[in-house]
């Protein structure tokens, strides 16, 4: 009589097939989620990039769009009256 029945490797397949498929959807989303962070990441050093770019073809008018938090205060930029 074998070790396990037919039933039982029946079950030990679609485990088998369970886990698979549950694995690499968990790796596909942490790769999609990696990648947008990253761009997310690069994105404002792009813009950077792109600007230092036009600056060097002549034109000095060129502006960076700022979006998000800003890392620096307004206030900072001012003199103080000490």
């Amino acid at each position: 009589m074998p070790r396990w029945s037919r039933a039982s490797f029946g079950i030990q397949v679609a485990f088998a097939l369970m886990f698979a498929v549950i694995a690499l959807t968990i790796l596909m989303a942490s790769v999609l989620i990696g990648l947008n962070f990253a761009n997310r990441l690069v994105a404002p050093i792009r813009r950077l990039m792109n600007a230092a770019n036009v600056v060097s073809t002549g034109d000095l008018h060129v502006q960076v769009p700022c979006s998000g938090r800003k890392a620096i205060s307004p206030n900072s930029a001012k003199p103080s009256t000490r």
